[in-house]
C-alpha cells in the first residue's frame, strides 16, 4: 500500500490523484493494514498539497492513523488551512482519532468564522 501512496504523490494530474486516493481509502476501510511509520511522511506531504481536494481526501486517510506527527499536521490544517472544508474535515479526523493532544487546537477551532468547522470541532470535543 505504501507503493500506492508513493505513486499518488508522483502524479501531476489532480483528477488522477483523487481517483487513486479513493482506491487507497477504500482499501483502508476494507481493513487492509498499513504500517504508519512507512507512510506518515507521505501523509504529511499530501496534507499540504496545493489542491484542496487532495488535502480533503488526505484528512480521510489520516483518520486511520493515530501517531503524534499526523495529529500535529491535522491540527495545523484545522487551524491554518485557507479552505474551510479542509479545516472542518481535519477537525472531524481529529475527533475520530481521539488523541488528547488535539484538544487545545479543537477548542481554538470553536472560534473559527465558519460554522462548518465549528460543528466538526464541537463534535470532536464530545
Amino acid at each position: 500500500m505504501n507503493e500506492l501512496l508513493k505513486m499518488i504523490m508522483e502524479l501531476k494530474n489532480s483528477d488522477e490523484k483523487l481517483k487513486q486516493l479513493d482506491v487507497f481509502i477504500n482499501r483502508l476501510r476494507s481493513g487492509e493494514k498499513v504500517e504508519e511509520a512507512e507512510i506518515s511522511e507521505n501523509i504529511i506531504i499530501l496534507l499540504g498539497d496545493d489542491n484542496e481536494f487532495v488535502r480533503i481526501k488526505m484528512t480521510e486517510v489520516a483518520e486511520f492513523f493515530k501517531g503524534d506527527i499526523i495529529v500535529d499536521r491535522l491540527c495545523d490544517r484545522m487551524i491554518n488551512d485557507t479552505n474551510y472544508f479542509v479545516r472542518g474535515f481535519a477537525a472531524n479526523a481529529l475527533g475520530s482519532i481521539g488523541n488528547i493532544r488535539a484538544r487545545g487546537n479543537l477548542e481554538m477551532a470553536m472560534s473559527d468564522k465558519e460554522g462548518f468547522v465549528v460543528s466538526f470541532a464541537s463534535q470532536a470535543l464530545k
